[in-house]
């Protein structure tokens, strides 16, 4: 089967100023356009499994995302909404996922790709965005940083308002992954579900293993504590401590909490 089956949608777009290069997913390619810049481009699924719509909004990320503009954020090019598509710019690089599966790396790699990704997710938090779906496959590391990409679950919130993610949303998302990735135990997500998510990227990172491991991950987060003094040094052991615990209340309030500790550690 041709790389390209499944990507015949792309020709329609703009009247072919995309050119297919490589699957990333099901649903998305690396594409060049008419001036040979590499761009992402990726066309929302009408449905999902057994022909259930999905929650995406391909018009809600696009108005989104153009407002939105971070070094470590995947830059928005341009979305056609008729055709359900979202054009970003390429971040030469792999996913956290790849990168560091069964391959753990050190305390200062792993600061290496938290930091950048708390950046990004610290400035959505001051634009009342919430991602929903900080997890390895959606971060790019690349030389000495990483970028956070896929604003497709994102979405625009009031201060202090959780709001529900849509059991379909993980559902769509889970089924281009190897694995379930391990996500904040609550339902209801805030600010406060992405410092959790935040802390799952680094331990991530320093194990190396996959969602499902039983050694590290457990759903209330308390395999990750009692772990963290074999993995760091007290002070990330600390940091990522409190962005795991059980009751949202008692985490970081937002990812730019999280950040001002992270860059006080020695």
């Amino acid at each position: 089967m041709s790389a390209q089956a499944g990507f015949d949608w792309l020709r329609e777009v703009d009247r072919g100023r995309y050119r297919f290069c490589q699957r990333l997913a099901p649903n998305v390619c690396l594409a060049e356009d008419r001036d040979e810049a590499r761009v992402v481009v990726k066309q929302h699924l009408m449905a999902g499994p057994d022909g259930f719509p999905t929650c995406d909004d391909p018009r809600s990320e696009i108005e989104l995302h153009s407002r939105l503009a971070h070094s470590h954020l995947a830059e928005f090019v341009c979305g056609y909404p008729e055709q359900r598509v979202v054009v970003t710019r390429w971040v030469p690089g792999e996913s956290a996922a790849r990168r560091f599966f069964l391959s753990p790396g050190t305390e200062a790699e792993a600061l290496r790709v938290l930091i950048p990704v708390a950046e990004a997710a610290a400035y959505l938090h001051q634009q009342a965005v919430l991602h929903r779906d900080i997890t390895p496959p959606n971060v790019i590391c690349y030389g000495k940083s990483a970028t956070l990409v896929d604003l497709g679950a994102a979405i625009k919130v009031a201060p202090g308002v959780w709001t529900r993610l849509a059991p379909m949303t993980v559902a769509i998302s889970l089924l281009a992954e190897p694995f379930p990735w391990p996500r904040p135990p609550e339902v209801d997500y805030g600010y406060h579900s992405n410092v959790y998510a935040l802390a799952l990227l680094a331990i991530y990172v320093l194990t190396g293993l996959p969602g499902l491991s039983a050694r590290y991950w457990d759903p209330q987060g308390w395999a990750f504590r009692e772990n963290l003094r074999h993995l760091v040094l007290p002070g990330l052991a600390k940091v990522l401590a409190r962005a795991l615990r059980p009751s949202p209340e008692d985490r970081y309030p937002t990812a730019g909490d999280m950040l001002q500790e992270l860059l006080s550690l020695p």
